[in-house]
């Protein structure tokens, strides 16, 4: 398998997975999603949500698929940190700069996202009523 792209939102999966919401949510895959240690890096491509901002806030966006690291003393596993711009209404995120993140080694067929705000708890200025949108690549290393 070579470079692939896998879109992860909020509301998918309500079948499987009933507990999704806006700031953490699971996407069940049709085939098992087989990752090789030091084969696959991955990154967030774009996030796009509905925002309540009234001042510019960071996102921190979690994945169960990327390798931990440590963010002060404890270790998660950091996909993305993004500034959300002070802005009300719709807002689609391009990451302008590509961080690539080395991937787990892993066999799943599902794909975990969090979203923490600067405190370690879930976004307030993130409209709780409307789905969240990520674009995940994953690029073949070798």
């Amino acid at each position: 398998m070579g470079d692939f792209q896998i879109v992860v939102a909020s509301d998918q999966c309500e079948q499987y997975c009933p507990d999704n919401a806006y700031n953490t949510f699971k996407l069940k895959l049709p085939i098992k999603l087989r990752l090789d240690i030091y084969a696959y890096a991955i990154k967030l491509e774009s996030i796009s949500c509905t925002t309540r901002n009234t001042r510019d806030q960071p996102l921190y966006v979690l994945c169960d698929l990327c390798q931990g690291s440590f963010i002060g003393r404890k270790h998660v596993s950091l996909l993305k940190y993004i500034p959300i711009p002070r802005r009300k209404g719709f807002q689609a995120v391009t990451c302008a700069t590509p961080t690539w993140i080395p991937a787990k080694q892993i066999m799943t067929d599902t794909i975990w996202i969090k979203l923490l705000d600067s405190e370690g708890k879930p976004p307030t200025f993130i409209d709780d009523t409307k789905p969240v949108t990520c674009v995940i690549n994953f690029k073949r290393l070798w």
